[in-house]
């Protein structure tokens, strides 16, 4: 299969292509720019990993609403393909009608490219286009299971959301409205669950934040109570629901992207952490909070819905990434520094800024073929029409005493003509 002719079929792939491997760029960008970012805290890191999945879910929309930069780095060839192999069923009678008259007039119906390649081009172009039909239609399957998901997920949580108590009559109640507005939140909701899938601390909710502790949260002591809230808190503050939901949209647009999953991870792994950073930052020793998270870690159940409610909330122990998080939590050289409002539109206009000029490239242009070309390619040449042979000349002086001839034969026969109706006129009067 030739990729140029995978490009040329009925589905226009130069969209999906040009936002692939602007994507890659922009992903990349965000992984080096980490790795220089690696001494700071992991709120900065965070930041740019959510800028650069937010640019790439935006990235096909801003390619539309911009002019667009025409930078020829990739040309292909865009040719019109009207071989009979390829025509639909109105132009039948079209073909069946030009074959009638190439047969009347004794005219090969093979061109050029048909007499050398065996007709070779249609049979491939068609080859092409079931390729390129069932990319783009594995590439849709694809992102409608991880939206599919997502949306479950979703569902889920509002379902659990209401099987969930009021923590009104919840003794860390109080203390978790102290922390609420330490920290600046207004608007948050409190609950308790009794549902047997969460075993843990966890928040949800973008518009109305959630935080619900589990049934065994009555039983705990201050300390560990403050740090569960804390860490949760930390959540809502920063809007990681909000964050985490846009990560799992750019990673269904982009799922055959390794890197938009390798972006997605590393931005989970660094939002834990820089709710770690918070924590601590408030005061709590590190050793203290490092045995909390593996006391909670350990108390972990694993419920029905628990798999599908990760997809929409946060929780805060997850086994996959505690390992990395006690080393930070337990190093002392690590930067706790949060992101100020400053910092934080600053990353946002150096993604933008980034964004823009990146959207606007095409680097992808289509040459169009000429019209001759164009039939060649598409495996019917024009027929090449021979003239009849050409008489060969007569010698003007043969042909004038040809024609004197023929005179003298037609006035002597009218003369003969004439005279002998004259006589018998006149022998009969």
């Amino acid at each position: 299969m030739r990729p140029d002719l995978l490009l040329q079929t009925s589905i226009d792939w130069l969209p999906l292509a040009d936002a692939a491997v602007k994507a890659t760029l922009l992903l990349g960008a965000a992984a080096i720019t980490t790795r220089v970012l690696r001494h700071s805290s992991a709120a900065a890191r965070h930041l740019v990993w959510t800028a650069a999945l937010i640019a790439v879910l935006i990235l096909p929309i801003v390619s539309m609403a911009i002019p667009q930069w025409r930078v020829p780095l990739v040309t292909l060839s865009r040719s019109t393909a009207i071989g009979t192999g390829q025509l639909g069923g109105g132009d039948a009678a079209s073909a069946s009608t030009a074959a009638g008259m190439r047969a009347r007039l004794g005219v090969s119906a093979q061109g050029p490219a048909q007499t050398a390649g065996g007709g070779r081009a249609p049979s491939e172009s068609r080859r092409s286009l079931a390729w390129g039909t069932l990319l783009f239609g594995l590439w849709i399957t694809g992102a409608l299971v991880i939206l599919t998901r997502l949306g479950i997920g979703m569902i889920a949580v509002q379902a659990m959301s209401r099987r969930t108590l009021t923590a009104s009559n919840a003794a860390w109640l109080p203390l978790a409205r102290q922390l609420a507005s330490d920290l600046g939140i207004g608007r948050i909701t409190f609950r308790r669950s009794r549902h047997p899938s969460i075993s843990m601390p966890m928040a949800w909710g973008v518009v109305r934040p959630v935080v619900v502790m589990p049934a065994e949260a009555d039983g705990w002591s201050r300390d560990r109570l403050r740090i569960v809230l804390l860490h949760e808190l930390a959540h809502v503050k920063r809007a990681d629901c909000l964050t985490h939901m846009l990560a799992q949209a750019a990673c269904a647009l982009y799922w055959m992207n390794p890197l938009a999953w390798m972006a997605a991870r590393q931005a989970r792994a660094e939002r834990e952490r820089a709710c770690d950073d918070l924590v601590l930052a408030c005061g709590t020793p590190g050793a203290e909070y490092a045995d909390q998270l593996l006391q909670i870690a350990r108390d972990m159940r694993t419920g029905r819905f628990s798999s599908t409610i990760a997809t929409a909330s946060l929780a805060m122990a997850n086994r996959s990434q505690l390992e990395g998080r006690l080393m930070a939590i337990l190093d002392p050289s690590v930067p706790r520094t949060g992101l100020s409002r400053v910092r934080t539109l600053v990353g946002s206009a150096a993604a933008l800024l980034t964004l823009v000029p990146l959207a606007s490239l095409q680097p992808f242009t289509y040459a169009q073929a000429p019209a001759a070309d164009a039939l060649t390619q598409a495996g019917t040449a024009p027929p090449q029409v021979q003239a009849a042979p050409a008489r060969p000349e007569v010698p003007t002086r043969v042909a004038t005493a040809v024609e004197q001839r023929i005179t003298q034969d037609v006035m002597q026969g009218v003369t003969q003509g004439v005279t002998q109706g004259a006589i018998q006129g006149v022998a009969q009067g």
